[in-house]
């Protein structure tokens, strides 16, 4: 039936089995309310006491052409997609009962999206290298004697390396640049703003790769403000892909260094390293 203005309000809508042309039903002639496809298998909507479905309510939606088939049965919901389903919500969403994904499952959020994180101790996971080794570490008992951490000293003009113990990438890795942030403190106040550059070499090795490869090494320079207080913690983050290749279970080698070039005129004491994608 039609009011005054020519809007429905009950009824049965036919468009006919072939027909092209959409089913749309709008609220007060403003905004579309529901937008049916006619000739892609089938609309059908129920309403209560459908006895012969056993139904209090149901809509089903099919649609043929590999797009969607979406089910209300009751209290039940079923849905199922062949192609790519985006969502847009104003507010929260919840799942209130298990999610199955049968596939792979792809997630991304604006801002930061951590999935994965590792973090490397200068006690057990970072260790002084053959090569121009930095000193080894020590434990640093601070003033308070409740924080007890271990560092590694890096001097100001030396060149001094530390090696980390190998990372290996989860499965799912996808080959995206890793975000390393260095954990430092300097315990000898300074001018605010003196800088300390930190090196972060890396290396991927997979199953058969020459672990003395010389070529395809890739690195990220970190610069650091110091605030000009003792025993403040530091902490100075970037991207880097690992070299050489960088697929899931690969081994990653990371190695550090201080820049000479900076200009904190002190030990920069090393914490720890910390991996995320």
């Amino acid at each position: 039936s039609l009011d005054a203005d020519g809007n429905v309000s009950i009824g049965t809508f036919t468009t006919g089995h072939f027909s092209r042309d959409n089913l749309v039903i709008s609220e007060d002639n403003a905004s579309v309310g529901l937008s049916l496809l006619s000739a892609t298998g089938g609309t059908t909507i129920l309403g209560l006491g459908d006895d012969v479905n056993n139904l209090a309510a149901a809509i089903v939606y099919t649609v043929s052409l590999n797009r969607m088939l979406f089910r209300i049965n009751g209290n039940q919901i079923a849905m199922q997609l062949n192609s790519d389903l985006s969502v847009q919500a104003e507010h929260d969403m919840k799942v209130l009962e298990n999610l199955t994904v049968g596939g792979d499952l792809g997630l991304s959020a604006s801002g930061v999206n951590t999935i994965w994180s590792t973090f490397l101790s200068v006690k057990d996971q970072i260790y002084p290298g053959n090569t121009a080794p930095a000193a080894a570490s020590t434990l640093i008992v601070f003033a308070n004697s409740r924080t007890e951490w271990y560092t590694m000293q890096f001097d100001k003009d030396v060149v001094e390396r530390a090696q980390c113990v190998p990372v290996v990438l989860p499965p799912d890795y996808d080959g995206r640049a890793l975000t390393v942030e260095v954990w430092w403190t300097g315990r000898v106040s300074a001018v605010p703003g003196d800088t300390v550059k930190w090196r972060i070499d890396t290396m991927a090795h997979g199953d058969g790769d020459d672990l003395g490869l010389t070529t395809g090494q890739t690195n990220v320079i970190l610069t650091d403000t110091f605030q000009g207080t003792a025993d403040e913690l530091h902490r100075i983050s970037g991207t880097v892909t690992p070299g050489n290749r960088g697929a899931d279970d690969d081994a990653i080698s990371f190695q550090i260094r201080r820049v000479v070039s900076d200009t904190y005129t002190h030990d920069a004491h090393l914490i720890g390293l910390r991996i995320s994608y």
